[in-house]
């Protein structure tokens, strides 16, 4: 089942139980520091480009972190810039989750940093934390293998000037991506919770995946445009996966 709110994530966490998903995979906003050097190149001048939605704050880094080590049964997943894997994972720790290592997601455009007056990024982070275990060992489903994923763009080609008006939000994941993350991390059946929806790409693979999926959206645009993004994809599926196990999500008080 998928369950996309339109909500504020910390708000929205606080009314879910304790341990009340199985895992929390995110691709949260960018930092400050990203949003300032969110330009772009046009015709060999650089342009201010303002990045659509609000910057990820230490603060709003703390609250929701607080939120996600609470609900949250195994691992935690969150991925983010450059500028911030440390900042992550102290948030994460100080909420009582465990760190476990930095990561890597290498990509092919550099968006949302189109500056033409330097190379842009090519890596973004990806911060692997577990929640506080209550019994036996840690696991996933990626055996030995090192924690660095990689997948193309799900946008068409970039226009003379950089723009990518195929996308949702600005820094969107490609959907192999996420199913990598979802494919290495949970099992089928399994709930996982995403703070961020943006354009919904979390929630379409777990949809693909037959895992659960609740998630939120502030932005009633995006909102709109990520609900019609999950309703076309799901149009797709032949069939849903077999269910692992039926639970149901459960709301606190």
């Amino acid at each position: 089942m998928i369950n996309l709110m339109h909500a504020e994530c910390v708000a929205a966490m606080r009314k879910l139980a304790d341990r009340s998903v199985d895992h929390t995979i995110t691709d949260p906003p960018y930092s400050e520091k990203t949003h300032a050097k969110g330009k772009r190149y046009k015709r060999g001048d650089i342009v201010d480009h303002v990045i659509a939605y609000k910057p990820m704050t230490p603060a709003i880094m703390r609250a929701v972190s607080k939120q996600i080590v609470r609900i949250t049964r195994r691992w935690i997943i969150v991925t983010c810039d450059s500028d911030s894997p440390q900042l992550w994972a102290a948030a994460l720790e100080r909420a009582g989750a465990e760190f476990v290592r930095h990561g890597i997601f290498y990509k092919d455009d550099a968006q949302p940093q189109m500056s033409g007056d330097r190379p842009g990024a090519g890596f973004e982070c990806v911060v692997i934390c577990h929640a506080p275990r209550e019994s036996g060992p840690m696991r996933w489903n990626g055996g030995g293998k090192c924690a660095r994923w990689h997948a193309r763009s799900d946008a068409l080609p970039p226009t003379r000037f950089g723009s990518r008006r195929d996308l949702i939000v600005d820094g969107q994941k490609p959907l192999a991506f996420f199913r990598q993350l979802v494919t290495d991390f949970t099992d089928p059946g399994e709930r996982i919770c995403d703070p961020y929806a943006g354009g919904g790409t979390m929630a379409v693979a777990c949809q693909e995946l037959g895992r659960d999926c609740i998630t939120f959206e502030c932005d009633e645009e995006t909102y709109n445009k990520a609900q019609h993004r999950i309703k076309e994809a799901g149009k797709q599926q032949p069939l849903p996966l077999a269910r692992a196990k039926a639970t149901q999500l459960q709301l606190g008080g």
